[in-house]
């Protein structure tokens, strides 16, 4: 699994993190887990493997997991 991230910068509290993860061909990968590490918000990728959270700018560990 490998998972690609980008930020969205924004002037306020926060930043919105987006990304896509992939298996070893590239493919996304649905329905992974992705949640801030010590805190409440996650997501779940999309169909095609893309996701997006709100992130505090403080937070800065980032946990995925699939089955």
């Amino acid at each position: 699994m490998l998972v690609v991230v980008s930020a969205i910068l924004f002037p306020a509290h926060s930043q919105i993190l987006r990304g896509r993860v992939i298996d070893e061909a590239g493919s996304g990968i649905e329905e992974a887990f992705v949640e801030l590490a010590n805190a409440v918000l996650s997501t779940k990728s999309e169909n095609d493997g893309t996701w997006k959270i709100p992130v505090p700018k403080k937070r800065r560990n980032l946990t995925v997991s699939s089955i």
